[in-house]
């Protein structure tokens, strides 16, 4: 069983490095996003603006000024050479995130068909060369657990403060936040918090000749609610495309809303976002801790309204803990209706698409299908909860599952 085991974790791991590379070489091809960090952050450097929609057309940095410093290691250096280096970091990263994975006791069997479904969905992350992954495995890295997390120490504000930076690329990806917002009662942690972003921040205004640092805060909120547009010559709204895949994407699509105009669906959408977010925490509450901030992470993803393909990457460890629970619980009980469930979960999130399916595939990306296969997954993960406490809670251990020397092996 043990060589059973090893021999899975060795195919995971070569699994994990092939398509690591796959995504570093569509990364360095292409890498739409990424160009545009490196651009803005070059053109910043040399003295010109970090947001304009004039000069960058349709794509424009949106991200918060205290986020351009992270890129300006990139920007010196020739575009391609900087793709590729990116593209290669993108590849350790989920490396990364395979051995946290198995560190954490999550089936190497289950990681390698979890790449193998995920391959389109990792292709298409690449092809953006977006943040999505680090924040996903930054974030897991930095909540440790829960009393890492809520360490009162310098240490904890450490995390704490890394952790906010890291999640505040968009105003709604702080959401997981709300899981563990009895972490950040600290005084030190907000006063190093200013200091942080105040500081970064105050670096950008610096560098910018177009804008003081009232002024590059001003030009972030303006580039996060629009785009450009070469057509109209003005800027305009970037939400509702059916490759948005959030619950609130959804509605936009049904109903024709105009966000930018609206400020009741503005507030709405802020209001579904807390709703939600509150809902999930309540319902897991009581979910052991690892998978519950997995969940956390994942639920992001589906109040987001910018919500693409791409940022699903972060659901990743939900799907593998729902498969695991789900095995678990065959193991227990004989029955494979939550693996199947799991699975289905895996598939709406990373497999259904107009690519693979045709015209059922846009009908199913038309309604956010990966947003339903995120709740399908946490649905798993909640309701086999205490399958899964004995492994990754510190509480008192439920009573141990019936194991199945054959599964036990994978």
């Amino acid at each position: 069983m043990k060589k059973t085991r090893r021999t899975w974790k060795v195919a995971a791991y070569l699994l994990a490095l092939i398509v690591g590379l796959a995504m570093a070489r569509t990364c360095a091809d292409v890498g739409v996003d990424f160009s545009v960090y490196h651009g803005a952050t070059s053109r910043l450097l040399h003295g010109g603006p970090l947001y304009s929609w004039q000069l960058d057309e349709m794509m424009m940095f949106k991200y918060p000024p205290w986020w351009a410093p992270f890129f300006f290691p990139f920007a010196p250096i020739p575009s391609r050479a900087a793709h590729i280096l990116w593209g290669l970091s993108l590849a350790a990263l989920l490396l990364i995130l395979v051995r946290w994975l198995i560190n954490h006791k999550v089936r190497p069997a289950l990681i390698c068909v979890a790449l193998v479904v995920c391959y389109g969905l990792f292709n298409v992350f690449a092809f953006t060369g977006q943040v999505a992954l680090l924040m996903g495995v930054g974030a897991l890295l930095l909540y440790g657990d829960c009393k890492k997390i809520s360490d009162p120490g310098r240490k904890g504000d450490a995390r704490r403060i890394m952790l906010f930076w890291l999640l505040s690329a968009k105003i709604l990806t702080l959401v997981p936040l709300f899981f563990i917002w009895r972490s950040y009662l600290h005084k030190r942690t907000w006063l190093g918090l200013i200091i942080l972003l105040g500081t970064l921040t105050a670096l950008v205004a610096l560098l910018d000749p177009s804008h003081s640092f009232p002024g590059i805060l001003q030009a972030w909120l303006d580039a996060i609610r629009t785009r450009s547009d070469p057509v109209l010559g003005r800027p305009s709204i970037a939400i509702g495309m059916r490759e948005a895949q959030s619950l609130v994407s959804m509605v936009y699509r049904l109903f024709k809303f105009d966000v930018l105009n609206n400020a009741v669906v503005q507030v709405a959408t802020t209001g579904w976002a807390v709703v939600c977010t509150y809902l999930f925490a309540r319902v897991s509450k009581d979910c052991p801790d690892l998978p519950r901030w997995a969940l956390a992470l994942a639920v992001m993803t589906t109040v987001q309204p910018l919500t693409g393909f791409y940022s699903y990457v972060m659901s990743v460890p939900l799907l593998l803990f729902a498969l695991e629970a789900g095995m678990r619980h065959f193991e227990k009980q004989r029955d494979a209706s939550q693996v199947l469930v799991a699975f289905v979960g895996l598939l709406m999130t990373a497999a259904f698409t107009q690519k693979t399916l045709g015209n059922l595939g846009h009908w199913l990306e038309f309604f956010s299908v990966k947003s339903w296969g995120v709740y399908l997954s946490a649905w798993v993960v909640v309701r086999n909860r205490s399958l899964l406490e004995t492994t990754y809670s510190g509480r008192v251990a439920m009573p141990a599952c019936v194991s199945s020397p054959t599964l036990s092996a994978f």
